[in-house]
């Protein structure tokens, strides 16, 4: 062992024997901030060299960790970017994985040895080719692994200390400053690698070394290795900050940050290799202390370490220089790549959070030809609009909650929105409240409408349901609860349509009588009225809560002079159980050509079937079952594709999963079914529309059992990001 000197203005040293003496040198620096200098120095002069000795190993992990996870959308999806297994993979998926893992870890390692030998040579004075410098780390494997798991052990029990003194009541700029001085005696630890791998020895032999190296130096080691650990933490995490805060340029699951943390990671992964390796190259030598207490760098043990320096006909630089730049992209974009190119066509999308609920009404869903979503319910009593674009971001709009059977419609740059409501203003009446406002100021709402069916029987409750239609709307509604209703067997329907989203002349529209029944909960979606595209006509479908029976009832136009309507699903039960009544329901959509097509839950079994109309009154039509029974199974979600092929979102109950019916014809006669996202509680609602390119949208609920009874999350919206879901 000797020690090492300092001499020259610029605090160069030579670590080595003793003056007059001959043997192996090294250059040492005795002062901190200049060798803190000279790592960027290193850095810039050989570039090439240190970037292939660790990216080249991390570009062959990146094509295994690809396969990987490539694998396990065998059987699941890509979800917000990353891979969403349904279940536990099949056994060759996981023997693949397995595999890959093992000589992940192992190529890991060599580009961590690798690394820090061209680098801390480099430091030292010293060069190692790159080629020798793999065989010298893979030689020295283990001590690359058993550092591995001695820093994450140091890592991690500094995190969950922290984390458990905050989370005991201690502040924030208490736990950071105590959190950072026990860091201080694990130096060692972290300088171990580059010893263990200059001077060829044991890791737990080179943490004793390292601690020794520290002895009078322990706050320049420990600079360095707080410097390696802040690059590698700032630039990962700030670099998926900045993405995550500039949604215009991404679309939804679009792993943008992924990919650019990984870039970022992989060219800084040398600098923070040569900050771990400063300490080695650091003297810092004075005469007051104890020779026998301190260590420098052992420039003996070094050359008979490091390989012989390269010959320049050897050189592999020339090579390098041409295969860096694709390899270090390789190794930083193979991953996100791969699953954004989705090889094996698995169901991709985004999962966000809305943050609204719904359950208790409709919710309006309208997407856009971009992929961004205009959603419209109710939130904490007040009627909110949220713009997803990809990140959800909702306002609330300032309007009372509705007592029941609340309704809302996008138009345009408007929200239209109807609900029952008691006592409305001074009237003695009840009556469904129809107002419209701005999707983003909806605190001055005039003129709102008060829409009351004919007749001094006023009821007590009532149903609701509008739909754009033209510049206006189309707004229908059923009442209950009355003294007449209560026996009834049959309700009104009674329509209106409004010229304009002001609604300040509604016209009314007599419609025939059909059953409704009691409404059994407040998310039975009893009443629904689709509108056209092309054509002034509407259709409306009414559901029996009593019976399970379904009337549609078509209009050709506004006026509706001659509506036609035919029951089109037969009764079923004479009431089914109230734990399904919020569950009950249809829902109806038109086709170019003016033919309807109506989904429902059927009442006794809790199947999903699909009605297809032949004509635009519905007067011959086809009934088909698409899923399994299942009675805890909410109303379905409905929209139609270009085609005017039905698709469907609901619960595949049997597997727990929210999955998209796709049927490939009008009646649905061959339909795939494509799973979207797991079913963790039990499902409460469903709504789906598709964007211009048929890339389906579904808003879906479900609800948890906990301490404090049933809870509900906030609803989810689940962006597919291809047509009808890649079905």
């Amino acid at each position: 062992m000797t020690l090492g000197e300092a001499s020259g203005a610029e605090g160069d040293g030579e670590g080595g024997p003793l003056e007059g003496e001959a043997g192996p040198r090294v250059l040492l620096q005795d002062n901190a901030w200049s060798l803190f200098g000279l790592t960027f120095a290193t850095y810039w002069r050989n570039a090439r060299a240190l970037l292939a000795a660790t990216a080249v190993p991390s570009a062959l992990v990146a094509v295994l960790t690809s396969v990987s996870l490539v694998l396990l959308t065998v059987d699941g999806a890509i979800v917000n970017g990353m891979p969403v297994p349904w279940g536990v993979p099949p056994v060759w998926v996981l023997v693949v994985g397995a595999a890959a893992v093992g000589v992940g870890v192992a190529l890991s390692g060599i580009a961590l040895g690798a690394g820090v030998l061209v680098g801390g040579a480099a430091l030292l004075g010293r060069r190692v080719a790159v080629a020798d410098a793999w065989r010298a780390a893979l030689r020295r494997l283990p001590a690359s692994l058993i550092w591995t798991v001695l820093m994450t052990a140091v890592l991690l029990a500094l995190t969950m200390g922290a984390a458990t003194a905050y989370g005991s009541g201690i502040p924030l700029w208490v736990v950071i400053p105590a959190a950072l001085v026990l860091a201080a005696p694990a130096v060692p630890v972290f300088v171990a690698l580059p010893v263990a791998h200059l001077e060829g020895i044991g890791i737990f032999r080179a943490v004793a070394v390292a601690w020794r190296m520290a002895r009078g130096r322990w706050l320049g080691h420990y600079l360095f290795v707080l410097g390696a650990m802040a690059l590698s933490f700032t630039l990962t995490t700030g670099v998926s900050w900045a993405v995550g805060h500039l949604p215009g340029y991404l679309g939804p699951g679009v792993p943008l940050g992924a990919a650019l943390s990984g870039l970022a990671l992989v060219v800084a992964w040398p600098w923070m290799l040569l900050l771990l390796a400063a300490p080695v190259a650091y003297s810092d030598y004075r005469p007051e202390l104890v020779p026998s207490l301190i260590r420098d760098c052992d420039a003996e043990r070094v050359d008979q370490t490091l390989p012989p320096e390269p010959a320049e006909g050897r050189s592999l630089a020339p090579l390098l220089g041409k295969a860096l730049v694709p390899v270090v992209l390789v190794a930083a974009l193979l991953v996100p790549g791969l699953l954004v190119l989705n090889p094996l066509g698995a169901p991709a999308g985004s999962d966000r959070e809305t943050g609204i609920w719904s359950a208790s009404s409709t919710l309006a869903v309208v997407p856009d030809d971009t992929g961004a979503v205009t959603l419209a319910g109710w939130k904490s009593g007040s009627i909110t609009a949220v713009e997803c674009a990809p990140v959800c971001s909702a306002s609330d709009l300032d309007q009372s909650a509705p007592h029941s059977g609340a309704s809302q419609a996008v138009v345009g740059d408007e929200i239209a929105f109807a609900y029952w409501r008691n006592h409305f203003e001074d009237d003695v009446h009840d009556g469904i409240v129809l107002g419209t406002c701005d999707k983003s100021d909806c605190t001055d709402v005039e003129p709102l409408s008060l829409l009351r069916p004919p007749g001094d029987d006023y009821p007590l409750d009532a149903r609701v349901a509008l739909a754009p239609l033209g510049d206006g709307l189309v707004v229908v509604l059923t009442a209950t609860g009355g003294s007449e209703s209560e026996t009834a067997t049959v309700q009104k329907v009674h329509g209106y349509y409004c010229a304009d989203t002001d609604c300040g002349d509604p016209q009314a529209i007599e419609l025939p009588a059909v059953p409704t029944g009691e409404n059994l909960g407040d998310a039975a979606t009893t009443l629904g009225v689709a509108t056209g595209d092309d054509s002034d006509g509407f259709a409306v479908s009414a559901y029996d809560a009593a019976t399970g029976a379904v009337h549609v009832i078509s209009c050709p136009d506004t006026e509706c002079a001659e509506p036609a309507v035919h029951q089109v699903v037969e009764p079923e039960v004479a009431r089914p159980p109230v734990v399904v009544g919020d569950r009950l329901g249809a829902r109806v959509q038109l086709r170019p050509d003016g033919t309807p097509v109506v989904v429902y839950r059927a009442a006794l079994d809790g199947a999903v079937h699909v009605v297809d109309c032949q004509d635009a009154a519905c007067a011959e039509f086809t009934d088909r079952a698409v899923t399994a029974p299942g009675w805890a199974r909410p109303v379905p979600g409905l929209d139609l594709d270009s085609e005017g092929r039905p698709q469907i979102a609901t619960f595949d109950l049997s597997e727990g999963r929210l999955v998209l019916v796709s049927c490939a014809d009008s009646g649905c006669a061959e339909s795939e079914t494509v799973p979207l996202a797991r079913l963790d509680g039990d499902p409460v609602f469903t709504e789906l529309a598709l964007d211009p390119a048929d890339r389906p949208h579904v808003v879906w609920g479900q609800q948890f059992e906990g301490l404090h009874g049933t809870q509900r999350g906030s609803d989810q919206l689940f962006s597919c990001l291809d047509a009808r879901c890649g079905a």
